[in-house]
Formats: structure tokens, C-alpha cells, sequence
């Protein structure tokens, strides 16, 4: 367990190095998107579709307006699977923002599983 969240750790630290590469690229994005926001290659979902990623299995969810594939992640979050399984098919919006609004360490975790953006 301690060396999935080591390599989870450098995964985050590794993508952090990364947002702060593509924010000197003279993108016109704004400072409230992730330092990921092209990984998901333009991709856009719906939230149906989202809402169809519901389990452990195959857990998606929206936050700010993108698109997260949290599966991998789901027996790894520190707070425990049942945390995350509660966003899977949601948008998590809300649930991510009170636990860890601000954190950058969340915040790049997150990052990291970015799929692409939800179409309005």
C-alpha cells in the first residue's frame, strides 16, 4: 500500500512539474484550469456519460467543468475507496471543493487522471 501511494506521490509531483512547463506555453487558458488540461486531447463528454462510469469498475467524474477517470484511483485515496466511489457518476464538484479546495496536493492527483472536459 505504501509504495502504490509512493508511486502515486511521483505521479502528482511528476504532473505538477509538468502544469508548470504548459502554463509558460503561452496558452490562453485560464488560471482556474489544471495544469492538464490538453491531456485529455480535446476529448468532451457528456454527463450522461459520466453518469454511465458509476462504480469501482469504471468511476468517472466531473469537477469544475472536467472530466476525471478516478478507477485507478478508487483503492488508493487516503480517505478510503468509499469517498471516492460516493463521486463516481456525479459531478463531484462540491465534494472535491470541501475536502480539498485549495490543497495542491489533491488538486495534482486529480490532475492526473484528467479525460478531457464536459460538453455544456
Amino acid at each position: 500500500m505504501k509504495r502504490k501511494i509512493l508511486i502515486f506521490a511521483g505521479i502528482a509531483l511528476l504532473a505538477a512539474g509538468c502544469g508548470a512547463q504548459s502554463q509558460n506555453n503561452g496558452s490562453s487558458q485560464g488560471a482556474t484550469n489544471n495544469s492538464l488540461t490538453n491531456a485529455g486531447g480535446g476529448k468532451t463528454y457528456t454527463m450522461a456519460e459520466v453518469q454511465a462510469n458509476n462504480s469501482a469498475q469504471k468511476c468517472w467524474t466531473a469537477i469544475n467543468g472536467k472530466v476525471y477517470d478516478l478507477t485507478s484511483f478508487v483503492y488508493s485515496h487516503p480517505g478510503g475507496a468509499a469517498n471516492i466511489l460516493k463521486i463516481c457518476g456525479t459531478d463531484g464538484t462540491s465534494a472535491f471543493s470541501a475536502k480539498h479546495g485549495g490543497q495542491a496536493r489533491p488538486q495534482n492527483e486529480l490532475d492526473s487522471l484528467y479525460i478531457g472536459d464536459l460538453k455544456n
